[in-house]
């Protein structure tokens, strides 16, 4: 429409170049001096014009990109045009800011963060492959029949963990989840009595985790110094395995969690920061701790396509309990630093490339992995 508007407006320009400033016979009757001077003031509102044309020409391509940039989710994009006020020429610099684009793979990166729901009729599958390296020490006692003596159990485990998740986008701001794991371990176990090494051991062990069923809500949208604020349950099975071959996978415990995320937004950057607890339920009268976890965070939109994020973890677990006795040495205080990148790859893909460093003792090494949210609807 705004191309038809512009050929018409072309058009009265050249009707007016032929009506407003006719050359007549009579012009031949006038003085050299005077029929320069009129040709002069032509050429003078000729060139007036021609410089208007020039900014409406630019305005109409500035309209139309506007009008063609959307979001994943069908809104429209709004867009800021700047301008070189310096610049005289034609082709003068403009910059145009496409703020809801350079969010696109933000929001993309803060939905996998928990820190925003899928629009409801979205449907969102998310494999993933993680790579966890870690070496532990707890002390132990050993009955060695002339007594009992102290002793220390050094372990060096590497899990992989794969997954697939499935996330669907509800009404009312909400949204429901599903997640599917599986666990491969490689464990060496080490015993020392007295700080002498007496024994190593290497075992492998694989199988099905809990299945995990989510559901969150956003509970208050960002207003002024509010952020948003989104609450999450989950439920986990306990049907997944417990262990194979002597390893531990951490499995076949039931529990149900909560947790409160929260959002607040000075694009191109995203604050989070996050509180959960998880509650795990007693099995064979084996009770693991229940566990806090505590998160803060940022996101950075670094281009259209990409952005950065980072956080310091904190979870926290009770000491686990055996016939009803608290085990020394099982309670967890791990602390964590996550960063990584985000890039979209494709309409509806998104790439996340993520890394973990423990900073503290009980805390794993550090773990390598990705993710692939495909958005299918």
């Amino acid at each position: 429409m705004l191309k038809v508007q512009y050929a018409k407006i072309a058009g009265l320009v050249s009707l007016l170049f032929t009506f407003a400033y006719p050359i007549h016979a009579e012009e031949e009757s006038l003085s050299a001096t005077d029929l320069q001077a009129q040709l002069a003031q032509r050429d003078a509102v000729i060139i007036e014009l021609q410089q208007s044309l020039r900014e409406l020409r630019q305005r109409v391509v500035d309209v139309e990109r506007m009008l063609q940039l959307k979001v994943d989710n069908g809104s429209t994009a709004k867009a800021a045009v700047v301008s070189d006020p310096s610049a005289e020429q034609e082709d003068s610099s403009r910059l145009v800011v496409d703020e809801l684009a350079a969010e696109r793979a933000l929001e993309r990166t803060l939905v996998q963060a928990g820190a925003l729901l899928l629009p409801g009729g979205a449907i969102e599958l998310v494999p993933a492959l993680s790579v966890t390296v870690g070496e532990f020490d707890f002390p132990v006692t050993a009955d060695l029949g002339s007594g009992i003596e102290s002793a220390s159990v050094n372990i060096e485990r590497e899990d992989i963990d794969l997954s697939l998740t499935a996330r669907f986008g509800l009404p009312f701001d909400s949204q429901f989840e599903i997640g599917l794991p599986y666990r491969s371990v490689s464990e060496t176990t080490r015993l020392s009595i007295g700080g002498i090494p007496s024994g190593e051991t290497d075992q492998t062990g694989s199988g099905t985790g809990d299945i995990t069923v989510g559901f969150s809500k956003t509970l208050l949208r960002e207003s002024g110094f509010r952020p948003d604020i989104i609450g999450r349950i989950a439920w986990g099975s306990g049907q997944g395995d417990e262990t194979d071959d002597g390893v531990f996978l951490g499995g076949g415990f039931e529990s149900i969690g909560g947790s409160l995320s929260f959002v607040k937004r000075q694009d191109p950057l995203a604050l989070l920061f996050s509180v959960g607890y998880r509650g795990i339920r007693e099995s064979d009268e084996i009770a693991p701790g229940d566990e806090f976890i505590l998160s803060f965070g940022a996101a950075l939109a670094v281009s259209p396509e990409s952005s950065l994020f980072g956080s310091i973890t904190q979870r926290s677990r009770s000491k686990t309990k055996i016939s009803g006795e608290a085990i020394v040495g099982s309670d967890i205080d791990a602390v964590a630093m996550n960063f990584g990148l985000s890039t979209i790859l494709s309409r509806g893909a998104l790439l996340t490339l993520f890394s973990e460093i423990g900073m503290s003792a009980d805390a794993p090494d550090y773990a390598l992995g990705f993710t692939l949210p495909i958005r299918v609807r």
